[in-house]
């Protein structure tokens, strides 16, 4: 298990002018729903159709069982659960659901993906030119920060500013 990486790049606020480098995960897809019930009838030999009809159920289990205050164990992936973001207030008293903003769903790894996790490698992402004429993506972002085409909040991929053609030339 490999997983992909690429070069981003963000300015430092506090020191204008000046960039920091760090590594991001790229995706070689999305997996879907109708590939992955696809995949499990193959290993499985349950068809399709039965496949799909028990994801759709699982789904829709899930989300009830949720909205009722339970947590979903997904065996060795993990925890599906909701939590909420509140107001807080210097009295108890005045506390209620009221200061409640939002819900949020939130996903707690289990023990095989977590183990999964700690065993990937990782390699460079090169599906695009290897930065053409020589010029190395921290002289193409350096050369933009220089003539104010990139602000020190932005936050770029090295590789998009590459691929969309931007270069230092004008």
């Amino acid at each position: 298990m490999s997983i992909k990486y690429r070069t981003g790049v963000i300015g430092n606020p506090q020191e204008p002018g000046t960039l920091s480098y760090y590594n991001r995960a790229v995706s070689d897809g999305v997996d879907n729903f109708d590939r992955l019930a696809r995949r499990v009838s193959a290993e499985t030999g349950v068809k399709r159709g039965v496949v799909m009809s028990i994801l759709t159920s699982l789904e829709d289990i899930a989300m009830e069982r949720m909205s009722d205050g339970y947590t979903i164990e997904l065996g060795g992936l993990g925890n599906l659960y909701l939590s909420i973001q509140s107001e807080s207030v210097t009295d108890v008293k005045e506390l209620s659901a009221k200061h409640i903003k939002k819900a949020k769903i939130n996903f707690k790894a289990g023990k095989s993906l977590a183990k999964m996790a700690k065993e990937v490698t990782f390699e460079p992402y090169r599906n695009y030119k290897n930065f053409e004429d020589g010029i190395e993506p921290q002289e193409v972002l350096e050369g933009l920060l220089a003539k104010d085409a990139l602000y020190e909040e932005d936050v770029v991929d090295v590789v998009d500013v590459v691929v969309d053609g931007v270069g230092l030339e004008e």
